[in-house]
C-alpha cells in the first residue's frame, strides 16, 4: 500500500514539475512531460496492478487540466501503460533502449488520439507539436531511463510492505 501511496506523490510532484518548470525549457512552444516519461518508463518494468494504478492516477492528474474532457487521459493512459507493460513482459529488463523507444512511441500514439478526441469537442491540437513532444520526449526519456529503472529496482520499492 505505502508502494501506491509513494507513486501517487511521485505522480503529483512530476505534475508541479511539468506545469512550472518544463515551460521554461520549451522549444518552439512545446515541452516535455516528465509525468508521461516517469509512467510509460515505469510501466514498462512493473506488475499490472502498479500498472493500472500510475495509468490511472496520471491520466487523472492530467485530466485536471482538460476542462470539458474529462477521462480522457486516464483512458488514454491506463490503455497506454497496459500496452507497455505487456510489451514489458517479452523484453529483458536490463535493456534501457526498449522503454526508451516505448515512451517515443506511447508519445505519438498519446498525441494522435488526442487530435482525434479533442477534435470532436472543437479543440486543435497539431499533429507537428505531438512529433515534436514525442521527440523531445524520447530524449529526455534517454536521460532519465536509468535512473527510472533505478528507482524500480530499489529494495523500497520492490518489497511488499504491509501496515
Amino acid at each position: 500500500m505505502k508502494k501506491y501511496v509513494m507513486l501517487f506523490f511521485i505522480s503529483i510532484l512530476l505534475l508541479v514539475v511539468d506545469n512550472t518548470l518544463m515551460p521554461f525549457i520549451s522549444i518552439r512552444g512545446v515541452y516535455p512531460s516528465m509525468l508521461f516519461i516517469f509512467f510509460i518508463s515505469y510501466s514498462f518494468y512493473a506488475d499490472i496492478n502498479e500498472v493500472i494504478f500510475i495509468g490511472c492516477v496520471s491520466g487523472l492528474l492530467q485530466d485536471i487540466f482538460f476542462i470539458d474532457v474529462i477521462g480522457v487521459n486516464a483512458l488514454i493512459n491506463l490503455l497506454l501503460c497496459l500496452s507497455v507493460a505487456y510489451v514489458g513482459k517479452n523484453f529483458i529488463k536490463s535493456k534501457i533502449l526498449v522503454p526508451i523507444i516505448m515512451v517515443l512511441c506511447a508519445s505519438l500514439i498519446k498525441g494522435i488520439l488526442l487530435i482525434g478526441v479533442l477534435k470532436i469537442y472543437g479543440i486543435n491540437l497539431f499533429l507537428r507539436d505531438v512529433i515534436y513532444i514525442s521527440i523531445y520526449n524520447f530524449f529526455i526519456a534517454a536521460i532519465l531511463e536509468k535512473i527510472i529503472f533505478k528507482f524500480y529496482n530499489l529494495e523500497l520499492i520492490k518489497s511488499n510492505w504491509r501496515f
